[in-house]
């Protein structure tokens, strides 16, 4: 027979473990809730950094093209540049250094990433990078610093020569190009198109 000391000792140890067992439990579960919030964020960031980059890269990439019959594709006036950053600024990226940065690269500038790093830009092709340091919330018991999130856009806005010899844009009516009786026509190097 046991004393009741010793039962009293054991029902003492029990308690002791649980104790550990739900103090390692609550730790894990406040580790997956800050990561699933602060991830949330997270994601939502980097989509609003996605879409200011391209939306910046387009905006660049208009202007190269609207000039491009005196500048050829370069920008010597940072007017392509400058319409950039004036887009990402009023998506809330404000190229302070601290909260995001805006990097806008046009030729003779090299890509900084992508498949083609390293390489110059060519004229006509601007390239828009976004970062956006992100604070920590509840992720903060798990490490320290902000978390950088990058978004990356290339769009081109560049004369080219078609080569297109007939383009019909009738949409609304069928058989908009017709050819009766004996005529005939030649189209040399060139495509036919016919949206109706």
């Amino acid at each position: 027979m046991r004393s009741a000391s010793y039962n009293k000792l054991r029902r003492q140890g029990r308690r002791g473990a649980i104790v550990v067992l739900v103090a390692i439990s609550l730790v894990a579960v406040l580790t997956f809730v800050a990561l699933t919030l602060d991830g949330g964020g997270l994601m939502e960031r980097r989509r609003q950094a996605q879409s200011t980059a391209d939306a910046a890269a387009l905006a660049a990439a208009e202007d190269l093209f609207r000039r491009y019959p005196t500048n050829k594709g370069l920008d010597p006036q940072g007017t392509a540049v400058a319409r950039a950053r004036t887009v990402a600024h009023l998506n809330g990226f404000t190229n302070n250094g601290t909260n995001s940065t805006v990097t806008v690269r046009v030729s003779p500038e090299t890509y900084q990433g992508g498949p083609n790093a390293g390489q110059v830009l060519p004229a006509g092709y601007t390239e828009v990078t976004v970062q956006y340091n992100q604070p920590r919330f509840f992720s903060a018991l798990l490490g320290s610093g902000n978390i950088p999130i990058r978004a990356r856009a290339v769009a081109r806005g560049k004369w080219e020569p078609s080569h297109i010899g007939i383009h019909v844009l009738d949409l609304h009516r069928s058989g908009s190009l017709n050819a009766t009786g004996e005529s005939f026509g030649t189209v040399a190097g060139a495509s036919v198109i016919v949206n109706s």
